[in-house]
């Protein structure tokens, strides 16, 4: 005859480890070392990064980013501000238009600018070096709209021509291309990270109001002077509503 109350007292222990097994795949999930491989959803997610050369913990948010940058549906947007300028080293892709659009999320936030910060979507941000709260967004299923991928060509160094289609049925107030070099390395020789080689991923070397009369247009992006034959663009578009939420996005293929 099986003893109850002997297969009770056996239940319970096993119950317990279950759940405290549950516990350390959670802790681990959550607390891991490097960004976790987003899962499969049918809608992009935009991370804006404001981050600079000079900043110390800008280049643990930077090597993130990076990681995840080509995961399928991430669109990384790596903006370099210009208020840690003054440290003695200008950073080579910061740019004072970057620092001017970040100073909107201060507002909606109601927080201090501060660098490397990461906003998600448009609708929340957090310390971008932060690999516990990069984990728990990229878990979280994305609801912006997958817009239709934008065509570019790139001619020689001289120019990037883009193609685009904003068809949506969401509403939006403003709708933006970035054109975006995928990855440069540079090394710094003075100000709080002087010794050392930062790779830069996805930078916003322009950001340009879209108005086409429908929803199709054109755009030509002019390249800077310096620009080399190995170096690699991409475009992204974004839709934004009169907060800053992000409510379309799509990248293009790299050229």
């Amino acid at each position: 005859m099986i003893n109850l109350v002997s297969s009770n007292k056996l239940f319970i222990p096993i119950l317990s480890l279950s759940a405290a097994l549950s516990i350390l795949v959670f802790q681990h999930i959550e607390n891991s070392s490097k960004p976790l491989p987003i899962g499969p959803q049918s809608s992009p997610i935009v991370l804006e990064l404001f981050t600079s050369q000079n900043c110390p913990t800008c280049e643990k948010a930077t090597l993130l980013a990076n990681i995840v940058k080509d995961d399928e549906n991430v669109i990384v947007l790596s903006y370099h501000i210009d208020y840690w300028n003054h440290l003695g080293w200008i950073d080579t892709f910061s740019n004072a238009s970057h620092t001017n659009y970040q100073r909107n999320y201060e507002k909606i936030f109601d927080r201090n600018l501060y660098a490397p910060q990461m906003v998600i979507n448009g609708k929340s941000e957090f310390n971008g070096a932060n690999i516990r709260l990069l984990n728990s967004s990229l878990k979280k299923k994305s609801i912006i709209e997958k817009l239709n991928v934008p065509q570019i060509k790139r001619y020689k160094n001289e120019s990037v021509h883009l193609f685009f289609n904003l068809f949506t049925n969401k509403k939006y107030d403003k709708a933006y291309a970035l054109l975006l070099l995928n990855s440069n390395d540079v090394a710094i020789n003075n100000g709080p990270n002087r010794g050392k080689t930062m790779t830069n991923t996805n930078i916003v070397m322009d950001r340009v109001l879209l108005q086409p009369e429908n929803s199709e247009g054109n755009y030509i992006f002019e390249l800077p002077p310096n620009v080399k034959e190995t170096d690699q663009f991409k475009v992204a578009i974004i839709l934004q509503d009169k907060n800053l939420n992000i409510v379309g996005a799509s990248i293009s293929k790299i050229q």
